[in-house]
């Protein structure tokens, strides 16, 4: 399922980036300034169990507090398990958006070598060398009859605009 998902999420962040089909896929995300898909279900695992452990009258309270059931396949990752993990190998006073933000660094750092690490130093930063926020930035608008694509700017509060 996840990679159904995945898949539909790299599709759309190539349509933000304006990125095409050569560019890898682990680039997307940083590139657009979002997390990738499966660190965001990590951190939404975990905002998850802290309040299900936290409180009593959760649904998964006992699910994310007991041991978890021994495996049956090894296939599977039960929610008990990863969310006991997760719990016990992150600092409770660590948040969920700092956690999100160490581990995407962490995970873009040990990457590998690519030509792109020189240009960005921390993925969750969203900013190339260069470019400032605010400016005014061209989105897809629609697909002209000719086939091409067609980009308007859209022009950030406080910016104006003069094209045709």
């Amino acid at each position: 399922m996840n990679c159904l998902v995945d898949t539909v999420i790299n599709s759309a962040l190539r349509i933000v980036t304006g990125c095409l089909k050569p560019t890898p896929v682990s680039y997307l995300p940083v590139l657009a300034g979002i997390a990738p898909a499966s660190l965001r279900r990590d951190a939404a695992t975990l905002a998850l169990a802290r309040k299900a452990q936290k409180y009593d009258w959760h649904i998964l309270h006992k699910a994310t507090t007991a041991p978890a059931p021994p495996f049956r396949l090894k296939s599977r990752h039960p929610y008990n398990k990863v969310a006991q993990e997760m719990l016990q190998s992150i600092p409770e006073d660590l948040s969920r958006d700092a956690w999100l933000a160490a581990s995407w660094k962490q995970m873009w750092e040990t990457a590998g070598p690519s030509r792109i690490l020189r240009y960005i130093q921390d993925p969750g930063d969203g900013l190339l060398p260069g470019l400032v926020r605010g400016n005014p930035s061209l989105v897809l608008n629609e697909h002209t009859s000719s086939g091409c694509l067609k980009l308007t700017p859209v022009v950030a509060a406080g910016h104006s605009y003069k094209g045709n």
